[in-house]
């Protein structure tokens, strides 16, 4: 699909009260988005990659609009084709996430990706070492989608420790992952939740989202209860 196609198809599925919705949960988007329900865009994705995917890419890499930059992302993580041409893909498309929606959604679509961990490392070290909050944030959702695995959980831990930053869609990240960490694997994460080891935001965040958890057994929340304060 052209883009002009799918610019009609988004304006033809805008939804005013999913718009207003949405737009709440997405800071300095009010105004920018379209309102179309992520259904219909994982639809379009989906079109889109069984057509020429590559000219939509092309047509679509300087928009800023949210569901077409959405909509990128989708297709980038989507499409088939060898893996240089996806790892390059992906490397191009990060600086474009400007917040957690697109973000998480991208990381989601990435399932080929997230089978080749090790051979994302070179990209994730570049997104750490920039400092940036969704380059981060890319890091961190992929590890949490793909790879709390026994392998990379120790790993993953020794990152959310050094990983000290001041924003809080990194933060809420790396508390998430932390927190589902305590779940998949509980001997591993649970000397991470003792005060003084994690950034303390982070941690009591964790401790929280551990808490509200129904995957944590009420004696492991009592247990955690208890190291809240630092």
């Amino acid at each position: 699909m052209e883009r002009a196609a799918v610019w009609q198809a988004l304006l033809e599925s805008r939804d005013a009260a999913y718009q207003k919705f949405n737009e709440g949960l997405l800071p300095g988007k009010a105004g920018q988005t379209l309102g179309v329900r992520m259904p219909r865009l994982q639809q379009l994705a989906g079109e889109i990659c069984r057509g020429d995917w590559r000219q939509f890419l092309e047509e679509t890499e300087t928009d800023t609009q949210y569901e077409l930059v959405m909509l990128a992302g989708l297709v980038t993580g989507r499409c088939r084709c060898s893996w240089a041409e996806k790892y390059d893909r992906i490397a191009a498309f990060v600086p474009r996430i400007d917040c957690w929606g697109i973000n998480d959604s991208f990381c989601a679509a990435n399932r080929e990706a997230g089978r080749r961990l090790a051979d994302l490392e070179p990209l994730f070290r570049q997104c750490i070492a920039s400092g940036q909050t969704y380059p981060i944030r890319f890091v961190l959702v992929m590890l949490l989608d793909y790879g709390l695995t026994e392998v990379w959980t120790p790993e993953i831990l020794e990152l959310c420790r050094r990983l000290d930053h001041p924003d809080y869609y990194v933060q809420m990240a790396a508390a998430w992952l932390t927190a589902e960490a305590f779940v998949r694997h509980r001997a591993l994460t649970l000397p991470y939740l003792a005060p003084g080891v994690l950034p303390e935001t982070v941690r009591r965040m964790a401790l929280q989202k551990c808490r509200d958890s129904r995957r944590v057994s009420p004696a492991d929340k009592v247990l955690l209860g208890a190291r809240s304060a630092p």
